[in-house]
């Protein structure tokens, strides 16, 4: 918003009226980012009749300024995380590990990815997701397991066994870890996030990428 068509004036005193022309400019805005924080909502009210208690986080993985929510709820049969995006018109979900079991998530702030390991019994999965326009998509799997025949683990990227070295290499190339933001680091959690959520006026928080 400037002074006049060809010039903006940074050090003039702001009045009344620019304040009111500031609010009104930014409605749409808020109109825009009404969708998705309405849809997030209803996903933590129906999750909160199904769980005891759960973890509520928000944290950018794409490149926009709409966040994507990732809940871990606690006492209950849910997979161990859940993570929601918004696709334009409703909160996709992706579910991420067993009910109970270990579960680690990583992301890589404003590129789209996000890996997940997770246990079920003996054995290890790794799995690198891009998020894109709302949408999950797989880039890349692997897992390992003990192998009790030979006394050690054995590894496998996709169908493909291959060795520990190169099961680590292929997956650093995949997801670099150097980069990644662990799922603790999210920017706003729980009583912050739902205050966020519920604003009126709604600005992306400083992030790592912003």
């Amino acid at each position: 918003t400037g002074t006049s068509a060809t010039t903006f004036s940074p050090d003039k005193t702001c009045t009344r009226a620019h304040v009111v022309t500031f609010l009104h400019r930014s409605r749409p805005l808020a109109a825009a980012a009404e969708g998705w924080k309405k849809a997030y909502l209803e996903v933590i009210s129906e999750m909160e009749s199904k769980v005891e208690s759960m973890d509520i986080r928000l944290l950018y993985i794409d490149q926009d300024d709409i966040p994507e929510m990732l809940i871990q709820p606690f006492l209950s049969d849910a997979p161990r995380y859940t993570l929601f995006a918004y696709d334009g018109t409703s909160a996709a979900s992706l579910a991420l590990g067993k009910p109970g079991g270990n579960a680690w998530f990583d992301w890589i702030e404003g590129s789209g990815l996000f890996k997940v390991r997770h246990e079920d019994g003996e054995v290890s999965y790794n799995t690198v997701y891009l998020l894109r326009d709302g949408q999950f998509e797989t880039v890349a799997s692997g897992y390992d397991y003990f192998d009790r025949e030979l006394i050690g683990r054995r590894f496998f990227w996709g169908d493909t066994e291959i060795t520990e070295e190169e099961f680590r290499l292929a997956l650093n190339d995949a997801f670099d870890p150097d980069a990644a933001d662990e799922g603790n680091s999210a920017v706003l959690r729980d009583d912050a996030a739902l205050d966020l959520l519920k604003a009126e006026f709604y600005m992306r928080p400083k992030t790592h990428f912003a």
